[in-house]
C-alpha cells in the first residue's frame, strides 16, 4: 500500500508554494520593466473592439441576461494596469499593480476613460489606484502581447490556445474514462466557452481547469503524493491568475475525474483521498495568495495583509459594507446565480442532454445498475457549489455574471452519475 509521509509532504508543499511565489514575483517584475508606450498605442487601436464589447455587456446587463456578459469592465481594469506609466520602480509597481481608477466616475464611460488615460497618460492620486492583494498574473501575458499587437490579435491567440487545450483534454478524458468524457463536454457547453475566449477574467479559471486536467490525465499511474502536488499546483495557478470568478470549478471537476480514474470502491478511502487532494489545492491557493500579501507588505508602504484579511472577511459575510448596495445575502446569491445559469442556451443544452439520457436509459433499462458509492460522491459534488454560493454570498450575489459557472459542477456530477448507471460504465471498469 502506498504511504505518504504527511510531515514531509507538507514541508515539500510549503517549499513549492514559496518557490512558485518567487517565480511569480520575478515574472511580474520582468513584465513591469517593459516599455509601456507601445502597449498604450495598441490599446488605443483596439477602441472599436473594446467599445463593442462594453456595449454588448450594457445591453445584456439591462436585460438581466447575466450569463451572456463578457465582463468587459474587468478587462478594462486589466488594460489600465497594462498601460500604467513606468514609475521608475518596476519591482514596487509589480507588487502594487497600479492603474487608472475606473470607479472614479461610477456613472462614466469606462471605455472612453481608458482611452483618455491611454492617450494622455495623466495619472494622479485622485484618478489612480493600487490593487495589491491580487497577483494579477495575467499581466505576464497581456503586457508582452500588447507590446506586439492589438486586442483582436490577442483574442485570436487566446481562442486558438483554449481550443487546442479543450480538444486535448477531451481526447485524454475519452482515453482514460471513456463515456464519462461526455459529462465534461456537456458541462463545457453550459459554461458558454464562446464568451470565455474574449474575456481574460473568465479565461483564467478555464486555463487552470484544463491545464490541471491535462496533467492529471497525461499519465494513468501518478503516485498519490504526486497527485497531491498536482492539486497544489492547481491552487497556485488559480491564486496567481484569478480575480475571484469561479475558482471552485478548477478543483471540483478534477477531483471527480481523479475519482473516476482511481476509485477504490471504498467510500471511506475514496473520501479521504478526495479530501486530502482538496486540502492540497487549498494549501496552494491560500499559500500563494498569502505570499503576495507578505511580499507587498514587506516591500511597499501599503499594509496589504490587513487589507486582504478585511476583504476576505467582507466577501464571506463576516463583516458588512454599505458600499455593496446590491448584495442581499444568501437567498439573493442562490437566486441570482441559479437564474443566470438557466439562460436560453443552457436550457437548450440541458434539454438535449436530458432527452438523450432518457432515451438511452429507457433502451438500456434492463441493465441499469446504481452504485451506492457513486450516489454519495456525485451527490456531494452536486451540493458543493451551493455551499460555495452560500459561504461567499456577498461576492456571489454581487457578481452572478462571474459566479454562475460554478453551477456547471452540478451538470458535470449529474451527467457522471447518469453515465455510471449504464452498462458502458461497467465495461470501462472491467478494462
Amino acid at each position: 500500500m502506498e504511504r505518504v509521509n504527511p510531515i514531509k509532504t507538507v514541508l515539500k508543499m510549503l517549499g513549492m508554494v514559496v518557490g512558485a511565489s518567487i517565480i511569480g514575483l520575478v515574472l511580474m517584475w520582468f513584465v513591469y520593466l517593459l516599455p509601456v508606450e507601445p502597449m498604450a498605442e495598441h490599446i488605443l487601436d483596439s477602441y472599436e473592439t473594446i467599445r463593442e464589447q462594453d456595449t454588448w455587456d450594457d445591453d445584456y446587463l439591462a436585460a438581466l441576461e447575466w450569463a451572456e456578459i463578457l465582463d468587459t469592465g474587468t478587462n478594462i481594469i486589466m488594460f489600465h494596469e497594462v498601460i500604467y506609466p513606468n514609475t521608475g520602480n518596476a519591482f514596487e509597481d509589480s507588487l502594487l499593480a497600479p492603474g487608472g481608477d475606473v470607479w472614479f466616475d461610477m456613472i462614466g464611460d469606462w471605455t472612453a476613460g481608458l482611452m483618455d488615460f491611454a492617450e494622455d497618460r495623466e495619472y494622479t492620486d485622485n484618478n489612480s489606484i493600487t490593487y495589491a492583494r491580487y497577483w494579477h498574473g495575467y499581466l505576464i501575458f497581456l503586457k508582452p502581447l500588447f507590446l506586439l499587437m492589438e486586442l483582436d490579435g490577442i483574442y485570436i491567440i487566446n481562442t486558438i490556445a483554449l481550443l487546442i487545450l479543450r480538444i486535448a483534454v477531451l481526447y485524454l478524458l475519452y482515453k482514460r474514462i471513456g463515456m464519462y468524457s461526455i459529462a465534461y463536454l456537456v458541462a463545457l457547453l453550459t459554461m458558454h466557452p464562446e464568451n470565455i475566449v474574449v474575456s481574460f477574467q473568465l479565461s483564467s479559471i478555464f486555463y487552470a481547469l484544463n491545464i490541471t486536467l491535462l496533467l492529471l490525465l497525461w499519465k494513468k499511474d501518478w503516485a498519490k503524493e504526486q497527485v497531491l502536488y498536482l492539486f497544489l499546483f492547481d491552487g497556485i495557478l488559480v491564486a496567481f491568475f484569478d480575480f475571484l470568478t469561479y475558482p471552485y470549478v478548477a478543483v471540483a471537476i478534477p477531483l471527480l475525474v481523479y475519482y473516476l480514474m482511481h476509485k477504490e470502491n471504498d467510500i471511506k478511502k475514496d473520501f479521504i483521498t478526495m479530501f486530502t487532494q482538496g486540502l492540497s489545492f487549498i494549501f496552494g491557493y491560500a499559500g500563494m495568495w498569502a505570499m503576495k500579501w507578505i511580499y507587498a507588505t514587506l516591500f511597499t508602504s501599503e499594509n496589504v495583509i490587513i487589507d486582504a484579511i478585511n476583504s476576505v472577511l467582507h466577501r464571506t459575510g463576516v463583516t458588512d459594507s454599505n458600499a455593496d448596495v446590491m448584495s442581499s445575502g444568501v437567498g439573493e446569491s442562490l437566486y441570482r446565480n441559479v437564474y443566470t445559469f438557466f439562460d436560453d442556451g443552457n436550457i437548450l443544452v440541458l434539454v438535449a442532454a436530458i432527452v438523450v439520457a432518457g432515451v438511452t436509459l429507457w433502451i438500456k433499462r434492463k441493465s441499469v445498475a446504481v452504485s451506492k458509492e457513486m450516489c454519495v460522491f456525485c451527490g456531494l459534488m452536486v451540493l458543493s457549489p451551493f455551499v460555495w454560493l452560500i459561504v461567499l454570498s456577498n461576492h456571489c450575489s454581487l457578481h452572478p455574471h462571474l459566479e454562475w459557472r460554478t453551477l456547471c459542477i452540478v451538470v458535470f456530477a449529474l451527467a457522471v452519475f447518469v453515465i455510471s448507471i449504464l452498462p458502458y460504465a461497467k465495461q470501462l471498469e472491467d478494462k
